[in-house]
């Protein structure tokens, strides 16, 4: 509730400003490819990548034709999954054996971002910058630590404007 309440004040906010010619307010669409580096060796834990979204709204201002600030409210649902080794344990005997445990679960982010945007054609760009992420999800029994923090984004994409 507190997503869409949060969604739905950043478009309100926005729609004021679209009526500039210099600014522009996106629905975003996109699929996720993240990058985790943790360990993974035998006897610890370690992190798969899986699938994620993100959705949400962007509003950019238009500097000149080829290049854009863009800043917005973006939610996404990244799917994680986590593999470690367990000890078994018996009445009679401490430990009987060692198994490889797996754990699936998702991480779920309010994403701000900041991003500088070039305009390299007619429908194609390329933006870098930073961006403020909140997990919603954390509790202290998550699959993994709490992602909220300041960050790195870049990315390539596609637009394609309708009327104005």
């Amino acid at each position: 509730m507190k997503t869409r309440l949060i969604f739905l004040a950043f478009a309100l906010l926005s729609a004021r400003a679209y009526c500039q010619s210099n600014n522009s307010l996106s629905l975003v669409y996109g699929i996720n490819a993240n990058i985790v580096d943790i360990h993974g060796v035998k006897g610890d834990f370690g992190y798969n990548n899986e699938s994620g979204v993100k959705y949400g709204l962007a509003f950019t201002r238009n500097l000149n034709h080829w290049f854009s600030i863009e800043s917005g409210l973006l939610f996404s649902v990244n799917k994680v999954q986590e593999t470690y080794i367990r000890e078994i344990f018996n009445q009679n005997r401490p430990v009987v054996g060692i198994a490889s445990m797996i754990a699936n679960g998702d991480i779920k982010m309010i994403s701000v971002p900041l991003l500088a945007k070039f305009t390299f054609s007619k429908y194609l760009y390329v933006d870098a910058g930073l961006t403020a992420d909140f997990e919603t999800n954390y509790s202290y029994n998550s699959i993994a630590s709490d992602q909220s923090g300041i960050g790195c984004e870049m990315g390539i994409g596609g637009k394609y404007n309708i009327g104005h």
